[in-house]
């Protein structure tokens, strides 16, 4: 016993750093179910649902997976190439912003002006919650949607390639980063003279108890 509470003061001294994780992890854990239960200890614990746990789980997945993969472009941009693209988040607006226009215009085609749908705004009373599309309701506006983000995407990133970078190859990545600088600065106005910079939600909101599937829209 004495030998292994030897090893994980040692560890600790070594690795001053993991320890103060797997404390900072355990006080997390004891918060949470202190909140689940709805025990409050000081700063710890308070009030917290099964549905809003599952809520804030699901959204953090779903931005990490975001996050992920744009840090896995830019990891793979920087290992073929040996510079920092700095465009390349600019790259995955478009994606987002020109696969939502797709499935827009499939999903909410009709009464909706198509400006509207391809540019993923408010038009009349409908909001681009109202316009939306949404993978149970419409899984194929959101499948040709993804698509239509890939093409789009790959093209412009080809477009920026050929005029900015591959002039510039031979030369050094400092010269290249502030290259892609320019080229992100040239995306993001371009992406918000189309779009506009306001936030909105773009997912239609359903009703899973009284869902009516429609592949289209």
């Amino acid at each position: 016993m004495g030998t292994t509470d030897s090893s994980i003061v040692d560890a600790a001294r070594a690795r001053p750093g993991l320890l103060f994780v797997v404390l900072l992890a355990g006080l997390l854990l004891v918060d949470l179910a202190a909140k689940l239960t709805g025990v409050g200890l000081g700063p710890i614990g308070g009030s917290l649902s099964v549905d809003r746990l599952g809520s804030n789980l699901w959204n953090g997945v779903v931005i990490g997976l975001v996050i992920g993969l744009a840090g896995i472009g830019l990891s793979m941009t920087y290992s073929i190439l040996s510079f920092a693209n700095f465009s390349h988040g600019d790259l995955v607006s478009v994606g987002a912003f020109s696969g939502w226009g797709v499935a827009f215009l499939i999903a909410g085609l009709g009464d909706i002006p198509v400006r509207a749908l391809l540019t993923v705004r408010d038009a009349g009373n409908a909001s681009p919650g109202d316009i939306g599309a949404h993978i149970l309701t419409t899984p194929g506006a959101i499948l040709v949607g993804l698509v239509a983000a890939f093409v789009v995407t790959a093209l412009l990133a080809v477009a920026l390639d050929r005029a900015f970078y591959k002039p510039m190859r031979d030369r050094d990545g400092i010269s290249l980063l502030i290259a892609s600088i320019g080229a992100a600065l040239i995306v993001r106005y371009l992406l918000q003279f189309g779009y506009g910079s306001d936030r909105r939600g773009v997912t239609a909101s359903v009703d899973a108890s009284n869902l009516a599937f429609d592949p289209l829209g």
